[in-house]
């Protein structure tokens, strides 16, 4: 399970995308966290209304900016997280010019932390599965994004993210799975990998990580899919002035360096057991129909010298249950699997 923690280093963090909803929560969380921000923006009137006074804006059109703009821009930056999104006027998507043509030798690569992070999306490899991945995995590859993908936007974003991956600047990709700025609470993040995951994403938890890679050595060259789940719990921060300046910690050593890492995702905090089912799914299973009662009735065969000795021992335990006193009607449950059992044992002794 991710757990969170307070980031020590302090740094100067350019930021593409600053005036968009995402970009302003990413300034925000920096701030908290005591780092320094340097937004990179196109309009800087617009920047003055919405960022705070502390950022400094510095304006600069990524659809038609060169790399030596790009690297004066970013003068003085430690690192640089990329929330920029949209086309060109010939089309283009800026993620894919950006990671090309302005992002490398924008940020000095220094250290074994993330110099860039990218945030992308979830999904972005579905679109080119094959047909016997997508019957396979139907689950994340029948959702209207993967269906729809307007303009072809999703193969262009792994694109740009094939890009970053071979410009040899230290990296972390954050894929979020569908972004909610309301209507889903904050919760605690998991991380995973395959491009597999569904589900939703709180922004704030979003911004959060995003900064919270940028200290992480374990999050360099690293991709993977982030998504929220609320009633988990957040760890909170030890002291009130570390609040905001969470890092992932735990999770990401065990995440793989590659994009497909493996064939089945790597869930943080959940382990598949030996049969491969979930241990959600096993409870439930167990709950409904693998109860003694369920064993007596469906796995007994009387023709069969090992059904029968099933049946006897299972008739004793059926018996033995059925004998003890019935729980209090406040107990519903137990009612009824006390009815399963009285019921199975006489059919359990017919099956001996």
């Amino acid at each position: 399970m991710l757990a969170l923690l307070c980031s020590s280093a302090a740094y100067n963090v350019a930021v593409t995308g600053a005036t968009g909803r995402t970009g302003r929560l990413v300034v925000d969380s920096l701030l908290k966290s005591g780092h320094s921000v340097t937004a990179l923006v196109r309009d800087g009137d617009k920047a003055a209304s919405v960022l705070p006074a502390a950022v400094a804006c510095r304006e600069l059109d990524l659809a038609t900016a060169g790399a030596e703009e790009m690297r004066t821009a970013c003068a003085g930056a430690d690192k640089l997280i990329w929330c920029a999104t949209g086309f060109t006027d010939a089309g283009e998507l800026i993620d894919v010019r950006g990671m090309k043509e302005l992002v490398p030798g924008a940020i000095a690569a220094t250290g074994e932390t993330p110099a860039v992070v990218m945030l992308s999306s979830a999904g972005v490899t579905r679109p080119a599965w094959d047909d016997a991945k997508k019957a396979r995995l139907i689950g994340c590859s029948d959702i209207p994004i993967i269906r729809l993908n307007p303009g072809g936007i999703l193969g262009k974003k792994c694109e740009a993210e094939q890009a970053l991956r071979e410009s040899g600047v230290p990296y972390c990709v954050v894929r979020p799975t569908g972004l909610k700025f309301e209507g889903w609470p904050q919760g605690r993040p998991f991380l995973s990998q395959g491009d597999v995951a569904v589900g939703r994403c709180n922004a704030v938890d979003l911004a959060e990580t995003l900064v919270g890679v940028l200290g992480e050595a374990a999050a360099a060259g690293k991709t993977f899919e982030l998504f929220t789940l609320a009633g988990h719990g957040r760890l909170q921060a030890t002291r009130p002035s570390e609040e905001g300046a969470r890092g992932v910690k735990t999770a990401l050593p065990a995440l793989g360096t590659r994009r497909q890492a493996r064939s089945r995702p790597r869930w943080s905090g959940f382990r598949l057991t030996r049969r491969g089912r979930c241990p959600r799914r096993r409870s439930t299973r167990r709950t409904t129909c693998c109860s003694s009662a369920f064993r007596a009735r469906s796995r007994t065969r009387p023709s069969s010298r090992w059904g029968a000795r099933t049946s006897r021992s299972t008739a004793g335990r059926c018996a033995a249950r059925a004998a003890r006193r019935p729980p209090s009607a406040s107990s519903p449950w137990r009612a009824a699997r006390w009815r399963g059992w009285a019921r199975a044992a006489p059919a359990a002794s017919e099956a001996c």
